[in-house]
């Protein structure tokens, strides 16, 4: 029989094996809000304010995400290492780069 407190923690410990490379698509997202709303404020004249607040969200968010993706390389490179080779998650791991690209 297996204890309910095992299972709890075994689920909580996975959370970081199974945090996908696809979060930064969040970020990405998020990104293009961004300048999107940039844009548009420089036309409709929007307070400049509400752009900068968005733009250090973001920022956090890519923080956030990429602090937890670190530590999952450094504590499961087999799951990375999965991850890379699967057909589909595969395709996320261009994502860094656009990211990167849009936010210069």
């Amino acid at each position: 029989k297996v204890n309910q407190d095992e299972i709890y923690k075994e689920k909580r410990q996975n959370k970081l094996k199974n945090f996908s490379i696809s979060f930064f698509a969040i970020v990405l997202g998020l990104v293009g809000f961004t300048l999107a709303l940039q844009k548009a404020g420089m036309i409709l004249n929007f307070p400049s304010n509400v752009y900068i607040y968005l733009l250090r969200f973001t920022i956090i968010v890519f923080l956030v995400v990429s602090f937890f993706y670190i530590a999952k390389v450094i504590k499961y490179p087999q799951a990375v290492k999965d991850e890379f080779f699967h057909p589909v998650k595969i395709n996320f791991f261009p994502l860094l780069a656009k990211i990167f690209l849009v936010f210069g």
